[in-house]
């Protein structure tokens, strides 16, 4: 949910995705929403790009291409961010934002699909295994955490939205302050039956994360949190980018096609 960005020229975007993937747009509740899927025929995954970024932060991440190689792999230009629409009223984001994950599925006639978030990807996915867990087959959660409303939360909350506002992007700042109605209970949380991993850089682990680190272990099916040494939150060391998630994330599908 940290406020960071990766550079990408749209045209570098434009001839991967023309050459990869094929890239459209769909209405979700009157919005128009940006996704691409690569139409392979391997399992499904769907990846969630974090706060003020898009689907082309994808491209940076060592594990894409054996994604791409090996899945059927759709992204999705979540509301108020990349090439989506951009409502600024503030009853436009909160769970509609992860909806439009749901409905990005509806429109692909997909029942269910593996996901893998960063930051707010994350977040708004650890949302969809409390609202829609028949739609998450499962879940690999980067440097993010299940939404909650502690102080801590909300005075971060306002933060990122004051600071928007100051930047003059209103539809972001609506976007944080949606984040106010997301939040789960620990009842829901250890209610979720769907195979979980979590991933964080050891730079991540504040006061916040320690916090919270109880309420990752809740559910039932999730697996010990993964550690990436040396990782942070936003920058090139970022544990989204870093090699070794790639493994981490090959291990997690090995260990899900190995259950009865």
């Amino acid at each position: 949910m940290r406020h960071f960005s990766f550079s990408l020229s749209v045209l570098s975007l434009w001839l991967f995705v023309s050459q990869i993937a094929m890239a459209d747009y769909f209405l979700s509740a009157g919005h128009r929403i940006y996704f691409s899927d690569n139409q392979a025929h391997g399992p499904n995954v769907v990846l969630v790009h974090g706060f003020a970024m898009d689907s082309s932060m994808w491209l940076n991440a060592d594990f894409y291409s054996h994604l791409n190689t090996n899945y059927r792999v759709i992204t999705i230009d979540l509301r108020g961010h990349g090439q989506s629409d951009k409502p600024t009223s503030v009853d436009e984001y909160g769970p509609n934002v992860g909806l439009d994950i749901v409905r990005l599925l509806d429109h692909l006639k997909i029942e269910s699909s593996h996901m893998i978030g960063f930051s707010m990807g994350s977040y708004m996915i650890a949302r969809l295994l409390v609202s829609h867990p028949e739609r998450v087959e499962s879940a690999v959660l980067v440097s993010g955490f299940f939404p909650g409303n502690s102080k801590q939360e909300t005075k971060f909350q306002e933060h990122v939205a004051e600071d928007m506002l100051e930047h003059g992007e209103l539809a972001l700042a609506a976007v944080a302050k949606g984040w106010a109605f997301d939040a789960v209970t620990k009842k829901q949380i250890s209610a979720i039956k769907v195979p979980l991993q979590f991933v964080f850089g050891s730079e991540e682990l504040d006061d916040f994360y320690r916090s919270q680190k109880a309420m990752l272990e809740l559910p039932r099916n999730s697996q010990p949190i993964k550690v990436i040494e040396g990782a942070d939150h936003d920058s090139q060391r970022a544990a989204i980018l870093h090699p070794e998630l790639k493994s981490i994330i090959i291990d997690f599908y090995q260990a899900l096609k190995s259950e009865p």
